[in-house]
């Protein structure tokens, strides 16, 4: 490895993720590349369509741009911090891709918290700049997703550990 970083903040929305991923980025002088970014300049620039919806399509069009952008930056400079919900197989073997061809080690920070926790942290949440638009109903669906999935975070998924990722949990409390 040659010293690249490619460091993967990740949990739902109002676990904090944003708040670490910045802290992070202005510590080690990184960029961040921001899911909640990236799709709010798709779904409210005047330059685009006016009455886009977020659907599954803006959702993967979204991520291709994280990609995209990450890899230009471990290219270039000597890491990036992404900020968004990771929580997916093909999108950990992508950012294992990514790191593969840049070099990169990646290190993966998830939140961790249960919808109680995570819905006070919302409805408590002040006007942080970092904060998305989310709200109640975009957490829920997100949790009845993972629900459905019968879903298990990534640091506690098999197929997640055998990617050799550094890892840490981070519990989220209110």
């Amino acid at each position: 490895m040659n010293g690249k970083e490619l460091i993967v903040v990740t949990g739902l929305p109002a676990s904090g993720k944003s708040t670490l991923a910045n802290q992070i980025a202005i510590h080690k002088g990184l960029s961040r590349i921001s899911s909640d970014d990236i799709r709010s300049f798709y779904l409210y620039n005047s330059n685009f369509e006016p009455n886009i919806k977020y659907s599954k399509y803006i959702s993967a069009m979204v991520f291709d741009v994280i990609y995209l952008k990450a890899e230009l930056e471990l290219t270039y400079k000597n890491g990036v911090v992404l900020d968004g919900i990771f929580f997916f197989p093909p999108g950990w073997e992508r950012l294992k891709e990514i790191a593969d061809r840049t070099g990169s080690e990646v290190f993966f920070y998830q939140f961790i918290g249960s919808f109680e926790t995570l819905s006070t942290r919302m409805k408590n949440r002040n006007n942080d700049p970092y904060n998305s638009e989310a709200d109640i109903e975009v957490l829920k669906k997100h949790w009845d997703i993972l629900e459905k999935n019968d879903f298990q975070y990534p640091t506690r998924n098999p197929d997640f550990l055998k990617l050799n990722f550094h890892w840490e949990e981070i519990e989220v409390k209110n």
